[in-house]
């Protein structure tokens, strides 16, 4: 089974606005933030701190293969996560909607 996680849920990313933070974390796996915003980028950060962190492994779809599966309209249409219609399957993938989409 393929999975999807898509959209920015602000729980989830840190500001590293401040310089002091910056600093702090200058080094570290998360020094560009823990989460990425872009496609590619937030589908890897996802499969990777569910497999380091909790031991839940899963296929990533690309970006084509996601914009063949799911309208803009259609995705627009789903609540973010926890929502009841936050998450739906589509054939062999299932895409989670953590909240807005901006690709």
């Amino acid at each position: 089974m393929k999975v999807a996680i898509v959209g920015k849920s602000d729980n989830f990313y840190m500001d590293l606005a401040s310089e002091h933070q910056r600093y702090i974390l200058k080094g570290t796996p998360i020094e560009y933030g823990m989460f990425w915003t872009d496609y590619f980028g937030q589908q890897s950060s996802w499969l990777n701190f569910l497999r380091n962190y909790m031991g839940i492994d899963f296929s990533l779809v690309d970006i084509k293969d996601f914009n063949n599966l799911i309208s803009e309209k259609e995705l627009k249409e789903m609540g973010s996560f926890p929502n009841k219609n936050s998450i739906v399957k589509i054939h062999d993938t299932v895409i989670i909607k953590l909240g807005e989409v901006k690709y």
